[in-house]
């Protein structure tokens, strides 16, 4: 009998050691979906930009926003004008080249 309520429990301990190192693996996998989409969002907001007036109702944070010259591979030679702001603003796009992070949805007004 011992025997078998040792190797019962032999089992059972593999199971959980699976299932634990499931649940890790999920977690790092999640984190790096995460950290995707973040990126995603900010090259969205780059690469999507036609030029025209927009508006953002800001999402409550410090919300950064740059047009560019080009795609940002030559860093701060690229910027035209960059500006951090709160809440609410209308912004005139000039450039196809535009970036933000922690603005909300921009909507293209005119």
């Amino acid at each position: 009998m011992r025997s078998d309520e040792s190797q019962r429990a032999a089992a059972q301990n593999k199971a959980a050691q699976r299932q634990g190192g499931h649940a890790e693996q999920a977690l790092r996998h999640r984190a790096k979906l995460d950290k995707l989409s973040e990126t995603l969002d900010q090259r969205k907001d780059q690469l999507a930009s036609q030029p025209g007036t927009y508006h953002t109702n800001g999402s409550g944070e410090s919300c950064y926003y740059a047009l560019l010259s080009g795609t940002g591979g030559s860093g701060i030679d690229d910027i035209i004008d960059n500006n951090n702001i709160t809440g609410p603003v209308t912004l005139s796009i000039t450039s196809p080249f535009f970036e933000s992070t922690r603005c909300g949805t921009w909507t293209k007004v005119g």
